[in-house]
């Protein structure tokens, strides 16, 4: 791992890219809501997502995991701002080095 100081965009700049739901939290989940008016979507129920099990650690060019291909109404953090579970205080200081991390 190379440390930088440059910026880096980590949302793609294709039209309709956008950031939905960000956390820190060490096990996070979500809840996707589906637009019930859709004909596509109007039966499915809403569904639950652990995140640390669906989104694998990536490089900066990775393209990424979509949760859904269907219409989302909404996108909802289901634990608390902290998480329901601490990082484990060595994995946390190994990604804080490895990542460069700065927090402020």
């Amino acid at each position: 791992m190379v440390k930088s100081d440059k910026k880096t965009s980590f949302i793609s700049e294709t039209e309709g890219s956008r950031l939905n739901v960000v956390t820190t939290a060490f096990k996070p989940q979500v809840l996707i809501s589906f637009n019930k008016r859709l004909k596509e979507t109007k039966d499915l129920a809403d569904k639950k997502i652990k995140l640390d099990k669906f989104i694998e650690v990536k490089g900066m060019k990775a393209v990424g995991n979509h949760l859904t291909k269907f219409k989302v109404k909404e996108v909802t953090l289901t634990h608390a701002i902290g998480g329901d579970e601490s990082w484990p205080e060595d994995e946390a200081e190994e990604i804080l080095e490895t990542e460069g991390v700065c927090l402020m």
